[in-house]
């Protein structure tokens, strides 16, 4: 039943939440993985929701994060907030964070630069200026939902192309993307203030873009 199925995600999402918890996921047999995934992918909204902030926390556990980006969880995830936006629905509060938390490690930036297999283009370079136009308009939406995002920006911004992206000054229908970013720094929202600063940071590694 779908009362069921909900308390069993509600349990699993506060297993995530401690160290111990996330070591016995990764450890159990047969693999939970594939069905974890799956809880992201339920047609009901508020399974979904607990499935986001499940994985959320599970990603903080190096292996998991791995085993996570290896079956597309932050190219899943960036579709999803699209998706929300897209549909001006209420974001999932864990959407972000598992975003964030899947592009600390290199597998979960390279898969959501690369985007899908056969696709003609990077998903990042398709979707950035839809993302950073979501991430400015949160700013005056209760709670700031998309705030994470800042994070995000500054996880992807170790990548060479990333940066690229976010330096030329042509590459954002609304201007210089860095710049919008940047805007974070002078707010008062500490996730703000820290991703802009260090996508700034990692953006500065590169002479050629210094210019910009």
């Amino acid at each position: 039943s779908l009362l069921m199925r909900m308390s069993a995600t509600v349990c699993i999402a506060g297993l995530c939440s401690s160290e111990s918890g996330r070591r016995g996921i990764c450890e159990v047999q047969p693999d939970a993985f594939p069905r974890l995934v799956g809880l992201i992918e339920d047609e009901h909204e508020g399974l979904r929701a607990h499935g986001f902030s499940a994985l959320a926390n599970l990603c903080e556990n190096e292996d998991a994060a791995v085993r996570l980006a290896e079956r597309g969880v932050g190219l899943k995830t960036m579709a999803a907030i699209l998706d929300v936006v897209r549909r001006k629905s209420r974001m999932p509060e864990g959407c972000p964070k598992l975003l964030v938390n899947m592009t600390r490690i290199d597998l979960g930036r390279k898969a959501v630069l690369k985007g899908e297999e056969g696709s003609a283009a990077g998903a990042l370079a398709q979707h950035l200026n839809d993302l950073i136009d979501a991430f400015e308009a949160s700013r005056e939406k209760p709670g700031d939902p998309l705030a994470w995002l800042a994070l995000f920006f500054e996880n992807m911004s170790q990548e060479k192309e990333v940066a690229q992206l976010l330096c030329n000054l042509h590459s954002g229908k609304h201007g210089f993307l860095l710049l919008r970013v940047a805007k974070g720094l002078a707010g008062s929202n500490p996730d703000r203030q820290l991703g802009a600063a260090g996508a700034i940071k990692n953006c500065c590694f590169y002479p050629e873009m210094h210019e910009h």
